[in-house]
């Protein structure tokens, strides 16, 4: 079951990359660190909330207090962060205060990259288990009403939860953290923020958010088992030492 899931994210990751080119493009073959037997069992991680529970209720009342954000300025941010196959490399530029790119941090591209991978098989093995419907489609909203009209026909069947985009900003957010651990308030801020952009929108209900961070954590700690990424990352760490210690030029 997870070998195929994996192969099916590695083959979604490289169609990915070749549509959202440049950046992504520029980074081949973005297989995972880890292998069948090293990924996390999420056995942990809790059914979705059902109806009449006290954390559903909760869900749909942060669903209707998010739809006063429409067309407001957090509503226009939560639309640029959904595009996460152009911008995932920039999602962090402020609060880490370096754009990640393949030519000046090729070690730390390289890194976000696969892992990427990584917590991608994991969430879809829970989204494919539970088939949660979105908002959205729960409330059988009409067309239009999220901040990704364009999408809503090719992500109303997806399942809810977890979210993806919310296990994506918060393993990165860690991963950075770690790199840069002087700018963790802030690294760790944006990636709480990134991953409320999908209650904004009205794709995600709170819960699949927190999900989302649970699965990344969970793909976190199995990473830091793996070889392979502990060296990679001591490069990116010393990498992006480097570049916080060379002057800006004049």
């Amino acid at each position: 079951m997870k070998a195929g899931l994996r192969n099916v994210a590695i083959l979604a990751l490289m169609a990915l990359m070749a549509w959202a080119a440049p950046p992504m493009a520029a980074l081949a073959a973005p297989e995972g660190f880890l292998s069948e037997a090293e990924d996390p069992v999420l056995d942990f991680l809790p059914a979705p909330p059902v109806d009449e529970s006290p954390d559903f209720a909760r869900d749909i009342n942060v669903y209707w207090r998010t739809r006063t954000k429409r067309d407001d300025d957090r509503w226009l941010r939560a639309s640029a962060d959904a595009d996460i196959a152009r911008n995932w490399n920039v999602i962090f530029k402020d609060s880490f205060g370096l754009t990640l790119d393949k030519k000046n941090t090729p070690f730390t591209y390289e890194l976000l990259a696969r892992a990427s991978s990584d917590v991608e098989v994991s969430f879809n093995e829970v989204k494919d288990k539970y088939k949660r419907p979105r908002p959205f489609v729960y409330f059988n909203q009409p067309f239009g009403t999220t901040c990704l009209p364009a999408e809503e026909a090719s992500i109303k069947n997806n399942g809810s939860y977890p979210s993806g985009h919310s296990a994506y900003s918060w393993l990165m957010a860690q991963i950075l953290s770690e790199i840069s651990p002087e700018r963790l308030d802030a690294i760790m801020a944006r990636g709480l923020d990134y991953g409320f952009s999908r209650v904004i929108c009205g794709v995600h209900w709170v819960s699949d958010i927190e999900a989302g961070r649970y699965v990344a954590s969970a793909v976190n700690a199995r990473l830091h088992g793996n070889l392979g990424f502990q060296e990679l990352l001591a490069k990116a760490k010393a990498e992006i030492a480097r570049l916080r210690a060379t002057p800006p030029a004049e």
